[in-house]
């Protein structure tokens, strides 16, 4: 078994690290790229299943710095929990509004999972139809996927921007879940719209039945 994750962040608690000035309502951030926190004993109680958690951003969008404000009883998980933590992206922003950073606290929701059912994606979420379909297109002529992420996983546009998640297959969006479920480990789906944009999931792990739909 293992823990994952949802992340939700707060708009409280929200600083700019020198200036110590509230930044606003929302937070000016997007997590891209995310991790699995580690193993857990399952002999062991599972005393908390909601850490509350204080990271620092730095302006490329590195996790600089993490704390667990709510430490379950396990020193070792803790520790490794950070570590997971730190691998995280987000949304890079200008240094010139937060020089130091910005630090803001996330609420991690964590339970046990069949390994099995745990999906790692790669996603490329395009507002633009006509240039989801001509990547797709380019994809399907032998394109390597890793160069879109290249050019689109530090992206700052809200029109093109790449993201990578790992979670149960039951928390991904209603209009994705079969797509995802079908598809082999490095292989990736047709342009699917979620909300308003138009995502092309790429498998990155996990169980898969189908070749490029």
């Amino acid at each position: 078994m293992r823990l994952a994750f949802v992340l939700v962040l707060l708009p409280v608690c929200l600083l700019a690290c020198r200036s110590s000035r509230e930044a606003g309502s929302d937070v000016p951030v997007q997590l891209v790229q995310n991790t699995l926190l580690p193993d857990f004993d399952e002999d062991a109680p599972l005393i908390r299943r909601r850490l509350e958690v204080l990271i620092r951003v730095t302006p490329d969008g590195s996790v600089d710095d993490a704390r667990i404000l709510n430490p379950i009883k396990n020193p070792k998980w803790n520790v490794a929990a950070i570590d997971s933590i730190k691998k995280w992206r987000f949304t890079s922003f200008s240094p010139l509004d937060y020089p130091d950073g910005i630090l803001f606290k996330s609420s991690i929701r964590i339970e046990l999972l069949d390994e099995s059912e745990i999906v790692t994606t790669g996603e490329l979420w395009f507002a633009s139809k006509t240039m989801a379909d001509s990547v797709h297109n380019q994809l399907r002529i032998g394109r390597d996927f890793l160069d879109f992420v290249t050019c689109f996983q530090f992206s700052d546009s809200k029109d093109v921007f790449f993201h990578q998640r790992t979670m149960e297959l039951q928390n991904y969006p209603d209009q994705a879940k079969k797509v995802v479920d079908r598809l082999r480990p490095d292989d990736f789906s047709k342009p699917v719209k979620v909300g308003s944009y138009y995502v092309i999931y790429w498998k990155m792990n996990g169980p898969g039945a189908h070749n490029h739909l």
